[in-house]
């Protein structure tokens, strides 16, 4: 994540340039082999340029006949009282994704907790996923915060967890109802190690009565200060439970019995960068589409979320990810369940560029049955 544009190219550099992870500590879930393979994919070789420059993966959800997409960047956890601290939230509104158009920006209605304990002062929040309550109106979305930084954006070292954030006004103005899903560090971490906290979050609401947070969890190196292992998990709580703490549990060992905040956990696919998981509903599957740490595209596979039985990356897949990646089915603006046609939307800082720019570019997917 990234503070502003001055910023971006440490950032930015740090993702690119970081090494293949070693292990971590975690219980591992073995990944299922591939089947032989009864569909394939087409994918449009050039990408479409799209203005949505984000610094996260974007929450969207439709209400009212009109679609909101929240993400921007992140916010310091005192931009309520301080005018001056730094504020990148953004929502956007439309009736497509073709449409949409800047709103009035996101504010805190109070102080966000400030978790900082050692480093610098820094303490952002990013709002990433977007529920919107039917009945209520009510918006809710996960904080993923970021702290305890000890050389900037330099490196990875730093600390991340997740929390609620809800709005009453339609994404104006929000409030952090507490924190959700925090790492498990009931061992301690490998030697020359500490733990990287969770986030870089994808959240999928398939319609099984359930909310899922596939998040990214690791270590960073006290020497090098880079991340030495960076993994995804999966915690989730019943959608009735309206993202509550207290009511998220992880996958561990088969389970769904952990604690999220800071409960063991079952790595489901290892060795991600970013990662997005969706329902497709001409495969019947579940479809991870991310990048590997080097930055290499991926896609993985599942037939069951309770079981989490993802296949192993699969590196064939054309390699078209930048830095945050999503899907969107288009027909219906739906987030979660694609079609045999979807986008996905990729954005990310060309490095090639001098000075680093912005970019974002869209694909179009087709899976063909055999």
């Amino acid at each position: 994540m990234i503070k502003a544009d001055s910023l971006v190219n440490a950032l930015y550099f740090s993702c690119i340039c970081t090494l293949l992870c070693l292990c971590s500590c975690s219980k591992k879930a073995v990944p299922v082999k591939a089947e032989e393979t009864t569909f394939t994919w087409e994918v449009t070789t050039t990408g479409v340029p799209h203005t949505y420059l984000l610094d996260q993966l974007p929450g969207i959800a439709s209400y009212e006949g009109k679609t909101y997409m929240l993400g921007g960047a992140g916010a310091m956890w005192n931009s309520f009282t301080d005018p001056a601290a730094f504020n990148a939230w953004a929502m956007r509104k439309g009736s497509k994704m073709d449409d949409l158009e800047l709103q009035e920006q996101p504010k805190m209605v109070q102080n966000f907790p400030d978790l900082h304990t050692e480093g610098n002062d820094w303490c952002f929040y990013w709002l990433m996923g977007l529920w919107i309550d039917p009945a209520s109106g009510t918006f809710y979305s996960i904080a993923y915060s970021e702290y305890n930084y000890l050389n900037g954006w330099v490196t990875e070292a730093k600390e991340r967890r997740m929390g609620l954030a809800t709005s009453l006004d339609k994404g104006r103005t929000w409030r952090y109802q507490g924190d959700i899903i925090t790492q498990d560090k009931s061992a301690p971490p490998p030697a020359g190690q500490q733990y990287y906290g969770a986030g870089d979050l994808s959240l999928l609401i398939p319609g099984d009565g359930y909310v899922y947070v596939y998040y990214k969890k690791g270590f960073y190196s006290l020497t090098t200060l880079n991340r030495s292992a960076q993994d995804i998990c999966v915690a989730r709580c019943l959608l009735s439970d309206k993202f509550a703490p207290g009511k998220w549990h992880k996958f561990y060992n088969g389970t769904w019995t952990e604690a999220g905040l800071g409960g063991r956990e079952t790595i489901v696919i290892p060795y991600v960068n970013i990662a997005n998981v969706v329902f497709n509903e001409y495969l019947q599957k579940y479809v991870c589409i991310g990048n590997a740490v080097s930055g290499k595209t991926f896609i993985a596979f599942a037939n069951s979320l309770e079981k989490q039985d993802w296949t192993e990356r699969d590196f064939t897949f054309p390699d078209i990810t930048h830095h945050y990646n999503w899907q969107v089915n288009t027909t219906d603006n739906n987030p979660y369940i694609m079609g045999q046609t979807f986008r996905l939307y990729t954005c990310g800082l060309d490095i090639t560029t001098t000075p680093n720019t912005k970019t974002g570019k869209y694909y179009t997917i087709k899976f063909i049955k055999k």
